[in-house]
């Protein structure tokens, strides 16, 4: 899913043309038992991060919400390698570029950050 979105320009602004961040939410939100497509969904939403601020605004990002599918994903799936994985690359990705510990730490997340 997020080699779909990557970082090409035109594969981009098609995706925020047709608010693909919502459908991945919604989605990630709908099925929340479903590890694969938390998974994806968790390495797609953290890609965000990296798109010019116009795009992410014409797309609906929000990378608060990026963070907190995250940790819920964390959460539900604490089994699964994978997940968790991912999660904390998307995690260390958030707090690498965005400097928010805070919302990271908030509901329950103390402990994924030093």
């Amino acid at each position: 899913l997020s080699s779909l979105i990557g970082n090409r320009m035109a594969g981009l602004q098609a995706f925020a043309d047709v608010q693909g961040i919502k459908r991945i939410e919604d989605a990630m939100r709908s099925h929340g038992g479903d590890a694969v497509l938390q998974t994806k969904g968790v390495r797609a939403l953290s890609c965000g991060i990296q798109w010019p601020a116009e795009l992410q605004q014409q797309a609906g990002y929000a990378w608060e919400v990026g963070v907190e599918l995250t940790k819920a994903a964390m959460s539900q799936h604490a089994d699964s390698a994978d997940l968790q994985a991912a999660a904390l690359e998307a995690l260390a990705k958030y707090l690498d570029r965005l400097n928010c510990a805070d919302a990271v730490k908030a509901s329950g997340g103390e402990g994924l950050v030093k």
